[in-house]
């Protein structure tokens, strides 16, 4: 007993490329790609340097503009005054016999 199969195609993948009723239908042939000459890659090329070449001024210029900014901002930062508590000095007199009885005073004052 011999079964025949239906031939089947298979894509670059290696998986069976779809059979009618299984998952989607296939789609129309592309047309055929111009083939890449010289003169196009060259173009092709030459833009995307430039691109890059636009990249990188643009990132040194951004650098270069930060790191003017910052040193202005600290140039002109000026910190504020430091707070400090004044009191007024006054002539203290030194204690005579106002010592509590409980202690004596170890230093006598004239």
């Amino acid at each position: 007993m011999t079964l025949e199969h239906s031939p089947k195609t298979e894509t670059s993948f290696g998986h069976p490329a779809s059979e009618p009723g299984h998952g989607t239908p296939p789609s129309p042939p592309r047309p055929p790609r111009k083939p890449v000459t010289r003169g196009r890659l060259t173009v092709r090329i030459i833009i995307m340097l430039v691109v890059l070449g636009l990249l990188g001024a643009a990132l040194y210029g951004f650098n270069t503009f930060r790191a003017k900014a910052i040193a202005d901002f600290f140039a002109n930062n000026k910190p504020p005054p430091t707070p400090v508590a004044l009191a007024e000095a006054t002539v203290q007199r030194p204690c005579r016999n106002t010592c509590p009885p409980s202690a004596r005073c170890r230093r006598r004052v004239r």
